[in-house]
């Protein structure tokens, strides 16, 4: 089941027209996450990984717990380990780097 779920998340990204609402949809909800896991104090590693796991479409957190292996293995920056799964739109990343 499992893999079914992954692999239709993956489809829906993969068509344009609903990839736009999927991924919108996906990613206003990482943002809300994040920025209460923020404003409450906790670490940015704890909320990236803890925002990953709220999401519905599996890519999505898939992508998300990459880039925070990225910041916990590489001591990397978010907005490059985001840029870096090639799956968030480039205003998102300018927007994380700026804070």
């Amino acid at each position: 089941r499992a893999s079914l779920r992954d692999a239709i998340d993956t489809l829906v990204l993969r068509i344009p027209v609903v990839r736009r609402f999927a991924l919108n949809g996906a990613l206003a909800n990482y943002c809300m996450t994040l920025d209460m896991a923020l404003a409450s104090g906790m670490p940015l590693l704890t909320s990236v990984q803890m925002s990953a796991e709220m999401l519905d479409n599996r890519r999505v957190a898939a992508a998300l717990r990459q880039a925070a292996t990225e910041l916990q293995s590489h001591g990397s920056r978010l907005a490059p380990a985001l840029e870096r799964t090639r799956l968030f739109p480039a205003d998102l990343i300018s927007r994380t780097a700026v804070g």
